[in-house]
């Protein structure tokens, strides 16, 4: 897969965190840029639309600039409607 300059890849992943002697997972909502190796993180209490669109929210803030192309990769809790190759986009 090729990566252009200031393209990014963002998807939900799972941080297993010890507080208080007890294991727990935290959701991360995770931009990053392969072509240069960075990457930016937000923790968020779910996996859902509102969560990733605040957290796409928060992570242009730390990147400092808002994308004009980012990959996501089989992020179900988002896509409401998946649209095959040959379909046009809606008006």
């Amino acid at each position: 897969m090729e990566h252009l300059a200031g393209e990014a890849q963002v998807d939900f992943g799972v941080l297993e965190a010890v507080e208080e002697g007890k294991a727990r997972d935290i959701r991360l909502l995770i931009m990053s840029f392969p072509c240069s190796n960075v990457a930016f993180y937000e923790p968020m209490p779910s996996e859902n639309q509102e969560c990733f669109l605040e957290g796409l929210k928060k992570l242009f803030g730390k990147a400092g600039f808002i994308l004009r192309k980012i990959r996501i990769d089989n992020l179900t809790p988002v896509v409401k409607k998946m649209r095959g190759k040959t379909q046009k986009k809606p008006d």
